[in-house]
């Protein structure tokens, strides 16, 4: 007997973008869950300051303070971000890639970004595998 947890989803990606294109010039990770999906004013409500020599910035987001530093992504790899398709269930699930880029913006509300966030945790698994692997 199959449990619910091991049953096999097949993972579809659709490219909207030609391999070199992208649309926006950042993608920002912002700590924090908004159930809005419509479009917004972000220019005008989220304004940046560069407050280090090393790219790290800080901006306010509904009253609270943000330290936000730029990652570069190791040479060949791209982020992208996904919306999925309508699901109606079973063992299919469709993506479309909305936006990719080799670069992103992490924020933190109360230090600065660091080893603590899981993101910069995962770009810097991804340079060690690099290395182990160039071996």
């Amino acid at each position: 007997m199959v449990s619910k947890s091991q049953e096999r989803v097949e993972i579809l990606l659709k490219a909207s973008l030609n391999s070199d294109q992208s649309i926006s010039d950042e993608i920002q990770s912002i700590p924090c869950k908004i159930e809005y999906t419509g479009p917004a004013n972000i220019a005008d409500f989220f304004h940046r300051e560069t407050i280090g020599q090393d790219g790290e910035e800080a901006t306010t987001f509904r009253g609270y303070l943000l330290n936000g530093t730029k990652f570069q992504l190791p040479a060949g790899y791209k982020l992208c971000v996904a919306k999925e398709q309508r699901n109606f269930g079973g063992e299919k699930r469709v993506f479309n890639i909305n936006d990719k880029t080799d670069h992103f913006t992490i924020w933190e509300y109360d230090r600065r970004p660091s080893l603590k966030n899981p993101k910069q945790k995962a770009l810097n698994f991804l340079k060690i595998a690099q290395e182990l692997s160039d071996d």
